[in-house]
């Protein structure tokens, strides 16, 4: 009896031993096949790197009408570095030019930036042809313009700093830079296009008096209206209260219009009694530019100041790619961890 026995212990043992192999070769098949499916899901996704042989449709999965135009994105780094992108300038026919600033979390400039210490990407794709340098001033020079609110709450102090300050950053203006000035209060007033006449700009800001209500939607795209479509520009407000008489613009509708023009607002908040940031904030944070806040009128002239050095203080990144220029939207992305840790900003354009 003991042989049958041990022939069924046998057979028992090939079974379960046949039933374990099975269910690992079953294993590793299911295994095998999710790596498989995810290795080819990667390689569909992927996008190569863009060069000035790529057509217009070579990595880009973001087109469409200017409606389609999203607000700049820029997020910094975790020592509060932050790098945007001020304005993408399509002009020329076989460069695209992106202006950056590169700041520090007080929003003093940053330089010293190489090509090395960068990464772009258009519609997804990195971008392997471009250079990247700090701005020469001299050959491309700025237009400025400058909106200024003397509502009745800018009486006194307020309004007599704002004036200072801006005629300080007039006088500061470089050979060849250009500023408009408009004043707002619940009427938009274009006191002078934009010009290299600085004797001009002073004049007529040291004019300006407090009255009225705020319209800074409307003197927003007044002020926009004073520059050229090309070259580099900048929008800067200054108000000391939230929006109250604008009539044909909201705060939606001029981050639109500002996207359609590629061009960043920086904004100066006076904190006042009923002064409440919000809206300018997101503005100027979502068209490239920065938001500063002066707690008294006396800090208005150093954030004059610390706009212009980030104007003067820009990099550029010229791409220099094929593009059929067919009014498609693009999605430009530019990194840098050049403080160890990533900053990267985000802006759309039209081209």
């Amino acid at each position: 009896m003991q042989p049958i026995f041990s022939n069924l212990s046998n057979r028992k043992l090939l079974i379960i031993t046949g039933i374990v192999t099975a269910a690992l070769l079953i294993g590793v098949i299911i295994i095998t096949v999710i790596v498989l499916t995810s290795a080819s899901e990667n390689k569909q996704t992927a996008k190569s790197p863009i060069t000035d042989s790529n057509t217009s449709g070579s990595g880009s999965s973001f087109k469409g009408n200017s409606s389609d135009l999203s607000g700049t994105v820029s997020r910094p780094n975790l020592t509060g570095l932050s790098l945007r992108i001020n304005q993408v300038e399509t002009c020329n026919p076989s460069v695209i030019s992106a202006y950056v600033a590169v700041t520090n979390g007080d929003g003093a400039v940053t330089k010293g930036l190489v090509k090395d210490d960068v990464k772009v990407y258009l519609d997804g794709g990195e971008v392997k042809n471009f250079s990247f340098n700090s701005v020469d001033t001299k050959a491309q020079p700025i237009t400025n313009a400058l909106a200024i609110d003397h509502s009745g709450s800018m009486r006194g102090a307020a309004m007599e700093n704002a004036k200072s300050a801006a005629i300080s950053y007039v006088a500061k203006l470089k050979t060849g830079d250009q500023v408009s000035v408009t004043q707002f209060d619940n009427l938009i007033e274009t006191l002078m296009a934009a010009s290299t006449d600085k004797t001009t700009a002073t004049r007529v800001i040291s004019g300006i008096q407090p009255r009225g209500d705020t319209a800074v939607y409307d003197a927003i795209i007044a002020g926009l209206g004073t520059v050229p479509d090309c070259g580099r520009k900048a929008l800067t407000v200054l108000t000391d209260g939230t929006d109250t008489a604008s009539k044909n613009y909201s705060e939606s509708s001029v981050i639109s219009e500002i996207n359609k023009s590629n061009l960043p607002v920086f904004a100066v908040g006076v904190v006042g009694s009923q002064f409440n940031p919000a809206s300018i904030r997101k503005i100027a944070e979502s068209t490239g530019g920065q938001y500063f806040e002066a707690n008294t009128p006396s800090e208005i002239a150093g954030l004059y100041d610390k706009i212009n050095n980030q104007l003067t203080g820009q990099f550029v990144a010229n791409l220099k790619l094929s593009l059929k220029k067919d009014g498609s939207v693009h999605r430009l992305k530019i990194i840098s961890s050049v403080e160890g840790s990533d900053t990267s900003s985000e802006r759309s354009f039209v081209y």
